[in-house]
């Protein structure tokens, strides 16, 4: 169905913030959903809970769920639309800084929780990103409008109306000397649609396993993309799966390494 729904047999740690990597193989773009309760709302709710969006094929995407009173256990929305997804592996750590508050037996509530994380949370890869290559945001001539979209500029940003279901923009080229990059988006959606952000190599054009999804909320959001080694020449942005508009506050594409 368009809403499947499951339980998960473990409970957040309480006033620990946490990080979870998921891996996912996924036979469509999608986005999965996590949902949390604390003491003052014992049931999940849009406001507790964190969305990551997946492209087809098999990739690595991450959440946090924030320091709290935690009350019960996590609930996993895969998808929103019928398909085939194998979850490979989702794990929850907490942060090595987080409050004492926290009880003994943390480890075993949360498998390896307490363990050294291989890979960084997004948004601290994005903070140690010091080679800043652009924010599109910061000039409207880095937006080139290719289909189904038309671009206004406001005084909080670019906004970009979506006309149907498959609005595309090009971005402007950057040169990240071969370099990782990543990006954060900081946008204000008039709709609940998924963002998705592709780029091309030397061997291969835009396509989906090139490509990472951003959902977003109605309202204000934030997200990440991680864009590896070898993308070349311009990006290719598409803001919606609907028609809707998107203003963009930042678009900030960093090198990394």
């Amino acid at each position: 169905g368009s809403d499947p729904s499951a339980w998960l047999p473990v409970h957040p740690p309480p006033f620990v913030h946490s990080i979870v990597r998921i891996e996912l193989s996924a036979s469509r773009p999608t986005s999965l959903q996590l949902f949390w309760s604390i003491e003052a709302v014992p049931h999940p709710c849009e406001e507790q809970s964190t969305t990551v969006g997946f492209p087809k094929g098999r990739h690595i995407g991450w959440a946090e769920i924030p320091a709290a009173a935690q009350a019960g256990r996590i609930r996993l929305d895969p998808s929103y639309t019928t398909g085939d997804y194998i979850l490979h592996s989702l794990e929850i750590r907490c942060e090595s800084n987080s409050t004492s508050r926290s009880p003994r037996g943390l480890a075993k509530l949360v498998p390896r929780l307490l363990m050294p994380s291989p890979e960084l949370p997004m948004a601290e890869r994005f903070n140690r990103a010091r080679m800043v290559l652009n924010d599109m945001v910061s000039d409207p001539g880095n937006f080139t409008p290719l289909r189904a979209v038309e671009i206004a500029r406001s005084h909080t940003g670019i906004v970009l109306r979506s006309l149907d279901r498959d609005p595309q923009v090009h971005l402007a080229a950057l040169d990240a000397r071969g370099r990782p990059m990543i990006a954060r988006l900081e946008a204000t959606s008039s709709i609940e649609t998924t963002a998705q952000l592709f780029w091309a190599t030397r061997r291969r054009t835009y396509c989906e396993e090139q490509s990472a999804l951003v959902s977003l909320a109605r309202g204000h959001n934030v997200g990440y993309i991680a864009i590896p080694r070898g993308a070349v020449g311009r990006f290719r942005f598409d803001p919606a799966t609907a028609a809707g508009e998107i203003t963009l506050h930042s678009l900030e594409i960093r090198a990394e390494g």
